[in-house]
């Protein structure tokens, strides 16, 4: 039923429709792109805390200064982050992935960056006396 305007102004005359309204989203998850020290490369990885960040990419690192924002967004009280960690190899040969060789034992870095050139890695063998301790 129409309004009767009795003075000037605005009326509104609301009427039944199928559409749904919109649904509430979250508007504080923030993303970043950049350098970090290791982690996947090109693939959106979400973190809740600085310490998950740090876990996963490396923490603070003076070469990406994207791992500062980081650090400045959660200490600033960010509370859902989206981050991709962008990777550019050397060379066309080049895969970025560090590889380490432990006598026939041959060990790869989980992603690329020269975080995997500090790997490092100690293999053992016991004496056959231990080995045939440990089986009886």
């Amino acid at each position: 039923m129409p309004v009767q305007p009795t003075y000037p102004g605005v009326y509104i005359t609301e009427t039944a429709s199928g559409v749904r309204t919109v649904a509430g989203v979250s508007t504080s998850v923030t993303a970043f792109l950049g350098r970090f020290r290791r982690g996947p490369v090109n693939e959106p990885v979400t973190t809740f805390k600085f310490g998950e960040f740090s876990r996963g990419f490396g923490g603070l690192w003076a070469n990406g200064p994207a791992s500062y924002a980081v650090d400045d967004f959660y200490a600033n009280g960010g509370s859902q982050a989206v981050v991709v960690r962008l990777f550019k190899p050397n060379g066309a040969a080049d895969s970025g992935i560090a590889t380490i060789a432990a006598g026939s034992l041959q060990l790869t870095a989980a992603n690329p960056g020269d975080w995997g050139n500090k790997l490092d890695a100690t293999v053992t063998h016991p004496t056959d006396a231990k080995a045939a301790a440990d089986v009886a």
